[in-house]
């Protein structure tokens, strides 16, 4: 089997066969599933991005983590071949809101993502307001704790065309390429999931266009070290890349699920929460 599962028409092909029942010997690669003893019934691929976001949702409905919390260790990587570290403090409240805190805590910097807008802070004040899906937010927490339909608007949002797919192996898993135009195109905003677990092990983002610096090279995020927490798998790094160059890691630790969270943490009119740094 080559690397890209199948074209358009052996899709269709193929969800004929599994309506029949024939495609029994390709079960674990297409990813159709006996429900019953009594006969084959049969989940056919995925035909659209939209499908794949709906199978992500699907997954782990009424499961998935509500409160999220970690420190980041944080690795770039210069041009000059050095290694920088720092750590940041996240706190997330799915769907949809992120706090980081750039450690040390008492210097008051970092930055707020909530209502589809990031809130830049720092000394403990609001600096700069941009509008900004946070695209790894989206789909390493809330397009599997929100309506299908609000993370379909997210993603086309930033440019991935939904109407997009086909089949790709990523170190050794099968997966889901939506948004992509063919096994070449590593431009275009996309992002690949797993054919089994419905996870995210790749995505590709472009910024866009300025009209004072022109195009802007695509980032490449790879994700990696999924661990099953409180029985979903949550990503503990994460790999940054420009034209196939890593500039930039995240790793997490201290990492805890469904903790109690102050709502305040992701207030942008309330940076300097009580009890808190500085």
């Amino acid at each position: 089997m080559s690397a890209a599962f199948f074209n358009t028409g052996q899709l269709m092909m193929l969800r004929s066969l599994c309506r029949t029942g024939v495609a029994v010997s390709l079960v674990a690669v297409t990813g159709c599933a006996t429900l019953s003893s009594g006969g084959s019934t049969v989940t056919p691929p995925p035909a659209t991005g939209t499908d794949v976001v709906q199978r992500m949702y699907a997954k782990y409905e009424g499961k998935w983590f509500q409160t999220l919390q970690f420190t980041q260790e944080n690795t770039r990587y210069a041009a000059n071949g050095r290694m920088e570290r720092s750590q940041w403090k996240e706190y997330m409240l799915v769907p949809g809101r992120l706090r980081i805190e750039f450690m040390p805590a008492s210097g008051g910097n970092g930055a707020i993502y909530a209502d589809g807008s990031i809130y830049s802070f720092e000394g403990g004040k609001l600096a700069r307001t941009a509008s900004q899906v946070n695209i790894l937010l989206v789909l390493t927490a809330d397009v599997y704790a929100q309506p299908v339909a609000t993370s379909m608007k997210q993603l086309t949002g930033v440019g991935v065309d939904l109407t997009k797919l086909r089949g790709d192996v990523w170190n050794g898993r099968k997966v889901w390429v939506v948004g992509a135009n063919g096994a070449a195109d590593l431009g275009s905003p996309q992002f690949w999931v797993d054919a089994e677990t419905w996870v995210v092990h790749r995505v590709i983002e472009r910024a866009p266009l300025s009209t004072t610096q022109g195009p802007r090279p695509a980032t490449e995020y790879r994700l990696g070290d999924y661990r099953v927490l409180s029985g979903v798998p949550v990503v503990h790094e994460i790999q940054f890349l420009r034209d196939g160059q890593p500039f930039f890691k995240e790793q997490y630790t201290e990492v805890l699920l469904n903790t109690a969270l102050d709502a305040r943490l992701f207030s942008s009119s309330q940076w300097n929460v009580p009890g808190r740094a500085p």
